[in-house]
């Protein structure tokens, strides 16, 4: 990584979203410092989170250093499109189904991972868990990277979500080298997520996807392959 320093931080105002060149300045800079292995701090549909490349294993360890967190806990991923998490994880009928019903959007499926896969071993032992971002910016970054990249929240291992920007400097401005700020978010709660690496499918988390609306598109599916069989 080249030599760059700490808490950069850009400003994703309304002027800023609403202007291509400018938000396409901050999408390349945003993906050239997690190319580079750095951290990046950016706005998700839920919380702030951290973002580093899911195929460098050295950038995904400094984001369990920037937390806190334990190694033996696994990090998720965010992906820009189905056609990306296809390259490293293994999709049953079920997992594309649920996919077209909730995603782009808080919804995070755990699914086998490909072998070999390309994806950092630190990321978790087995199965990967994975969503696409509801968050236009977060999904555009990705997309500009090419891969993968690490949307576990921006906190401390053991607290609460962070949703005020200010709160968001004040913890990671040593920690990370770009926060993109787009102001205050509305508090709402990380992902639902449900893990399908099993022979019946499991909720892990209820977030804001309840679990009787995962329920009922896993009943739909399951209908519709009685009544096609």
């Amino acid at each position: 990584m080249k030599k760059r320093g700490y808490g950069k931080v850009l400003a994703l105002t309304r002027e800023v979203l609403r202007n291509r060149t400018m938000a396409s300045k901050i999408v390349n800079e945003a993906a050239d410092v997690l190319s580079e292995g750095g951290l990046v701090i950016l706005p998700t549909e839920t919380a702030y989170g951290i973002a580093a490349d899911a195929t460098n294993d050295d950038a995904v360890r400094k984001v369990f250093e920037a937390k806190q967190r334990p190694l033996e806990r696994s990090v998720p991923i965010m992906v820009s499109d189905r056609y990306m998490i296809e390259e490293y994880a293994e999709l049953s009928p079920l997992a594309r189904h649920l996919m077209n019903q909730f995603m782009p959007g808080p919804l995070s499926l755990v699914v086998p991972k490909k072998e070999p896969n390309g994806l950092a071993p630190s990321l978790s032992e087995k199965g990967v868990s994975f969503r696409i971002p509801g968050n236009d910016f977060a999904r555009a970054i990705v997309a500009e990277l090419g891969k993968p990249v690490t949307t576990t929240s921006a906190n401390i291992s053991g607290e609460g979500p962070l949703y005020l920007v200010d709160q968001v400097k004040a913890t990671f401005s040593s920690k990370v080298h770009l926060i993109l700020d787009q102001g205050d978010l509305p508090p709402r709660e990380p992902s639902t997520v449900l893990d399908l690496q099993g022979a019946t499918p499991r909720v892990l988390r209820v977030g804001p996807i309840s679990e009787e609306e995962v329920q009922r598109a896993i009943a739909d599916f399951q209908a519709r392959a009685v009544a096609t069989a």
